[in-house]
């Protein structure tokens, strides 16, 4: 008789467990999919990249010249420039 009752809550103690385990995976394999939708973008971007890498080179030293020139003046115009990155990254994207 207890040796049943024991047996019995271990199985539904087991059941438990497996429906949780189930719950969670289902829920990580939805955040998985959330995840790769979201940063899909980011294999195109790696690609434009490559493709433009010696450009962003020069860009960068040129950028970092102008930062020591004119201290002042990239600090006040690099929000703007930013700003201007995303909106034309968001048209190209259509």
């Amino acid at each position: 008789m207890v040796y049943d009752q024991k047996m019995t809550d271990l199985e539904e103690t087991r059941r438990l467990l497996v429906l949780q385990a189930d719950m969670r995976r289902a829920t990580l394999q939805l955040e998985l999919t959330s995840l790769r939708e979201r940063l899909g973008w980011l294999g195109g971007a790696r690609h434009s990249a490559k493709g433009s890498r010696s450009w962003l080179i020069g860009a960068a030293a040129l950028l970092g010249f102008l930062a020591m020139r004119y201290r002042g003046g990239v600090a006040r115009w690099l929000p703007a420039i930013l700003a201007a990155w995303r909106v034309g990254r968001h048209f190209l994207k259509r």
